[in-house]
């Protein structure tokens, strides 16, 4: 009887289905490691607007005061020390 050959091919489908397992578990690996880098690289664009919009900011602040100061006539050496 054949049943010798048996064992071999269940071997040979358990190895093939390991086999599979581990590359699957390989692939989850790489995908989260790529998620992780292009957060990264796309949160950038974001960081740069909110950057420009504080600096805008800061400069219309900057200039409102300067402008009040200047319209109240009360211009001070540090004032234009800063321009």
């Amino acid at each position: 009887m054949p049943t010798a050959s048996l064992p071999q091919v269940t071997f040979g489908i358990n190895a093939f289905i390991s086999s599979i397992n581990n590359s699957i578990a390989n692939i989850k690996i790489s995908i989260a490691k790529t998620a992780i880098a292009s957060k990264k690289i796309l949160d950038l664009p974001s960081y740069a607007g909110n950057k420009i919009l504080s600096l805008d900011q800061h400069l219309e602040m900057f200039m409102n005061e300067l402008i009040e100061q200047i319209r109240t006539s009360t211009f001070s050496h540090e004032t234009r020390s800063r321009v």
